[in-house]
């Protein structure tokens, strides 16, 4: 594995402070210092999708576009809950889960359609009572929740009650897969026979998913009539309610598997900012290794409203920040388009209140995209001994700001790779271009140049495109066979998940 060495141009003005270990602090000598440790999660390979409505691509447009989903359980070998469901926000979606995007739950009344309000609900752990759904003339509920990584689920958990004419007994069962059978976990009998709630917890014995393939588990809810109700009051099926709160699953979640990346050593950056004036408070460096199981960082803040730019930088190639710096809408990152292998990953906290020492997991993604040239040529390309790739348009990443003039050497000098090509074995050019993280397409702009053994110009061609950070951008067409000039032969293609291709027009 080799070793990198990065070199990090930081100077900052009297407010800023640096050291090392990132142990530093800024402020009076009265103020109350917390401990502020952030656990840097593996360099994964997450996906930023293409601008869907920039390219007109997604539901509707085009159909190998797929959709990214996150979610907020960090990984650990430890029972803990996988998914939450308080109905505090009046709404199906999951406070808590592994992937809160595709989880959800479908509700089924006894006319065949769903009917459901909000009604006051019980505490459940740390979150306030809140609301509990409340569904008329229920007859089946059903929760789904996606379960890749998920090794093990040991328990669910929920509050449940009814009305004088509603359900009092129910059936709860499980099942892998929409379209699976399902296994009866509990028959529960005459269990709601008062209006008020009562917690039910049930024992999955700990069902192993391991290898099995499985990417969702359903557990179904079925209404009963039961027979134990107040004096006087029948069941009425069609207007009675049967309501639940806090729905909850347990389980272990590791996480996915993470080839380590091999990058080697890197240096982690960090610029924390006041949220009340925008001031810089602390900004540092940390060495790290991109193999090493969660690393931490740790500083000290005093109480107040925070910001933070982390940058993690495996590079030789340095990165660029302003000489001085007080505020946040006066920085900027950049780095020079020099080396064939940048790789800097990145992240944005943008409300951090600290008020006691705080611990939290920090996921990066990548800063950048790598750039390819595919050339098609059928012949010819043996003549071709030298390309050059000149940076025609800089992009520099401004987190707080609109783009301003950064002025000096930055927008002036001549950026240009060299490359010196085995056509034998690939026909393709490969090299990663910082970008910072764009909320919408930026433009990229190159001078190819192609020599032969003499040093004469066989070919120049300008190619431009609009991209994204992390995802892949192809250049694809001809070297030598065509003619013209500005992306002349060449199309373009958009790979928005390395692992998969994806190709995206436009």
């Amino acid at each position: 594995m080799m070793s990198l060495t990065v070199v990090v141009l930081l100077l900052f003005g009297a407010m800023s402070s640096c050291k090392k270990d990132g142990q530093i602090g800024i402020g009076s000598g009265d103020e109350a210092w917390r401990n502020v440790t952030f656990r840097i999660k593996p360099f994964e390979a997450r996906v930023n999708p293409l601008m869907t409505n920039y390219y007109g691509n997604g539901p509707g447009g085009d159909p190998n576009w797929t959709q990214v989903s996150y979610g907020n359980v960090s990984p650990s070998e430890s029972e803990q809950i996988l998914y939450l469901w308080t109905f505090n926000n009046e709404d199906l979606k999951p406070d808590i889960g592994v992937d809160t995007s595709n989880a959800g739950i479908s509700l089924l009344n006894m006319n065949g359609g769903s009917n459901n309000s909000y009604k006051n609900g019980v505490k459940f752990s740390t979150y306030e009572a809140g609301k509990a759904i409340n569904i008329t003339g229920a007859d089946e509920i059903t929760i789904s929740m996606p379960v890749i990584n998920v090794t093990e689920i040991a328990k669910i958990r929920f509050d449940a009650s009814s009305s004088d004419t509603g359900p009092k007994d129910f059936s709860i069962s499980y099942s892998f897969g929409s379209d699976g059978d399902y296994s009866i976990i509990s028959e529960v009998n005459d269990l709601l026979s008062s209006t008020s709630q009562k917690t039910f917890e049930f024992d999955l014995n700990g069902i192993i998913l391991l290898e099995e393939g499985f990417d969702s588990f359903h557990v179904k809810i079925k209404v009963k009539e039961g027979s134990q109700r107040p004096e006087g009051k029948t069941y009425n099926p069609n207007a009675g309610t049967f309501s639940i709160d806090n729905f909850a699953m347990y389980g272990v979640y590791p996480g996915p598997e993470i080839d380590p990346l091999g990058l080697g050593e890197g240096t982690i950056l960090y610029h924390v900012f006041n949220a009340i004036d925008s001031s810089l408070v602390q900004a540092g460096q940390k060495s790290i290794n991109s193999d090493q199981v969660l690393p931490e960082l740790t500083f000290k803040l005093s109480d107040g409203e925070y910001f933070i730019s982390f940058i993690a930088n495996f590079s030789e190639e340095p990165l660029i920040f302003p000489t001085s710096l007080s505020k946040a809408n006066e920085f900027f990152i950049y780095q020079k388009l020099l080396k064939k292998s940048a790789v800097v990953y990145g992240t944005l906290i943008s409300e951090l209140e600290i008020d006691a020492d705080l611990n939290m997991d920090l996921e990066m993604e990548r800063y950048f995209s790598e750039v390819n040239f595919e050339f098609t040529d059928t012949h010819g390309l043996t003549s071709v001994q030298k390309i050059e790739v000149e940076n025609i348009q800089k992009t520099v990443y401004f987190p707080y700001s609109q783009p301003f003039d950064v002025g000096g050497d930055l927008t002036e000098q001549e950026e240009k790779l060299v490359f010196m090509p085995d056509f034998s074995t690939s026909n393709n050019i490969r090299f990663h271009h910082f970008l910072g993280k764009t909320p919408s397409p930026r433009s990229v702009s190159y001078k190819l140049k192609a020599f032969d053994a003499n040093g004469d110009l066989l070919r120049e061609v300008d190619v431009s495109a609009m991209v994204n950070n992390n995802v892949q951008l192809s250049f694809v067409g001809k070297l030598l066979e065509s003619t013209g000039n500005i992306n002349s032969g060449f199309s373009i293609k958009w790979k928005n998940e390395w692992r998969q291709p994806i190709n995206i027009g436009f």
